[in-house]
């Protein structure tokens, strides 16, 4: 157990500032090495739109663009018809009345078909295809749809393939953390900053680093740039992780683990996605709804870095994860899916109101995700504590707070007080594993979920398996000794935030004079779901008594093993005001003088 003297955290303290910056893009940072760039060719049928390619029509796995000629010898006119396949820089053939021949050009991998008309005139006459006296010549265009197919439970209307490959960069990575072998963190740091499978439109790579380190002026964001103080605060975080500094200096490969993965899978790939919904709504308001390359394109870019090109490896694998850890399945992805389906219809339609009403939703569920990832290390951090196995309780608290980290602001939003009283057992900077993280997690959180719009069924319940539950204390036999029970219903009752004020006069010294003190008290327990003190053990000597006990925030023990006091006054066991002015100081509840 770990005796702690004051349940109030630390106050994160709050800066601001940022600037803009554009997406995705990788500023000159000394942390760079030299790289080298590899040319492609690109054969470029339609001319390159914005920097990630929404307005170029390409020959993918999505559909996209290609035109066709043909030309051939015969005497006819009339119709012909001609097909067209590309891979890589892109190649066609065609085949129409008589003979022809067909060329045609493409960016991207894919196929495209389609029916065109000609004319021709010559002398002479053919049969079949592919033989004929005298000239002819036709031509035929193939133009394709240029949206990429479903993902998962959501559909694009748009073109966001090379968007999607940006996940891929995401299992590169995971690939190279082994839990059994070293880390090659320079090969982290190379997939990071320098990517390989998310093309852009003009043939740049799109990189994780790229858009963690720029630095931009939004709404939503902003709140999270002035939570942490930092502009770059998701490339800081990870970065301490790679780098094996800051808050990571000095941890196993398995706790630097911890916060790289879940700061580039969770972290960046949520804000990611939370970007291009802001984004999308920005072009939204200024009218521009093509859908190509406007506000419905740059909507579909935010489904793309949720899901991509495989799931596993981004946030929507942690959300059914969790959601099988507490019993609720996939009601999250398929709420997003829902969600992100009506937002793109109405963008379509022009209907910006409708799709700031599906971005808000959206950001809903994903808060259900993290609420439930954080409970859940917090229980694994006490499992693994009372097993006697610090260097697991380690790990969890590195992946408790990385998870924790997608929504401590919007938390904080809601109770300054319970996110730092969360962060205040996960942060890593802030201290080791302590006993009673799952009491004090899941007594305070709940108390946001009505600000955060969050019923608590939409939780759900931890599976038994995940849950730690306490062993029942000891040192207190009831019945046994009158002093002790006594002393023991004194503490339940005086420091029990839900009893009423009038109950706790027998046992209070001077209880008048701290009425008030009494009222701010329960005012305050509220953020952490009540709050009472169990005693687990009691020494008498004559008419003192020392007292170790626990405190609950919502029935749950927080903090383990703390030494207190009471006195016989006049023949009764009381709290002294001394004690309880004292305990009140550490909830930030102040008595008047006496």
């Amino acid at each position: 157990m770990t005796t702690q003297g004051s349940f109030s955290p630390l106050v994160r303290s709050i800066h601001s500032g940022c600037e803009s910056g554009g997406e995705g893009a990788t500023p000159m940072n000394p942390r760079k090495r030299p790289v080298v760039l590899l040319a492609a060719l690109m054969l470029v049928v339609t001319a390159c739109g914005t920097d990630d390619g929404g307005e170029v029509r390409q020959i993918d796995d999505s559909g996209g663009s290609v035109s066709v000629s043909a030309s051939g010898t015969g005497s006819a006119s009339g119709t012909g018809s001609a097909s067209a396949s590309a891979t890589g820089t892109g190649s066609a053939s065609g085949t129409g009345t008589g003979s022809a021949s067909a060329s045609g050009s493409a960016t991207g991998t894919g196929s495209a078909s389609g029916t065109g008309t000609g004319s021709a005139s010559a002398s002479g006459s053919a049969t079949g295809t592919g033989s004929a006296t005298g000239s002819a010549s036709g031509s035929a265009s193939v133009v394709g749809s240029g949206v990429s197919g479903a993902m998962g439970g959501y559909r694009p209307v748009s073109d966001v393939a090379s968007h999607a490959r940006a996940v891929l960069d995401v299992c590169d990575i995971n690939g190279l953390l082994p839990k059994d072998a070293p880390i090659d963190y320079d090969a982290v740091l190379e997939i990071y900053e320098v990517g390989g499978n998310s093309v852009k439109g003009d043939g740049s790579i799109r990189t994780i680093a790229g858009f963690a380190r720029s630095e931009r002026q939004e709404p939503i964001w902003d709140d999270y740039v002035a939570y942490y103080g930092d502009p770059t605060w998701l490339d800081t975080f990870v970065m301490a992780a790679i780098e094996g500094t800051g808050p990571f200096a000095g941890e196993s490969d398995l706790v630097r683990r911890q916060g790289i993965q879940k700061g580039i899978q969770n972290q960046i790939m949520i804000a990611w996605a939370i970007h291009e919904l802001v984004d999308a709504l920005d072009r939204a308001v200024g009218g521009d709804f093509d859908t190509a390359s406007g506000a419905p394109h740059v909507w579909d870019e935010g489904w793309a870095f949720y899901h991509g090109d495989a799931p596993d490896c981004g946030p929507y694998a942690t959300a059914d994860k969790r959601g099988g850890n507490f019993g609720t399945g996939t009601a999250v992805n398929d709420a997003l899916a829902a969600a992100f389906t009506r937002g793109v219809e109405a963008l379509a339609a022009g209907d910006e109101a409708a799709a700031r009403a599906a971005s808000e939703e959206i950001i809903r569920q994903i808060t259900i995700t993290y609420l439930q990832a954080t409970i859940r290390y917090a229980n694994k951090m006490d499992s693994a504590l009372a097993n006697g196995d610090a260097d697991s309780a380690r790990i969890s608290q590195a992946e408790g707070w990385a998870f924790y980290r997608v929504i401590e602001p919007l938390v904080a939003a809601a109770s300054p007080e319970v996110a730092t009283a969360v962060a205040s057992r996960l942060d890593l900077s802030l201290g080791d594993p302590q006993s009673g993280t799952a009491g004090l997690v899941m007594g305070a959180l709940p108390s946001v979920y009505a600000s955060l719009g969050i019923d608590p069924h939409e939780i759900g319940t931890l599976n038994p398996d995940d849950l730690f539950v306490p062993a029942e204390p000891a040192g207190i036999v009831p019945g046994e000794d009158a002093d002790v029970d006594a002393i023991v219903l004194a503490y339940r009752t005086v420091f029990d935030s839900t009893v009423p004020f009038d109950n706790k006069v027998p046992f209070l010294e001077d209880a008048e004079s701290l009425r008030d003190t009494n009222t701010e008290y329960q005012a305050a327990a509220e953020a952490m779901g009540g709050i009472s003190l169990e005693p687990v053990s009691v020494v008498i000597d004559g008419d003192q008594a020392q007292v170790t006990y626990d405190i609950l925030f919502s029935g749950s023990v927080a903090y383990s093993d703390l030494a207190g006091d009471a006195q016989r006054i006049d023949g009764n066991w009381k709290i002294s005001r001394e004690r309880f002015c004292g305990f009140m100081a550490s909830a930030r509840v102040s008595c008047p003088a006496g």
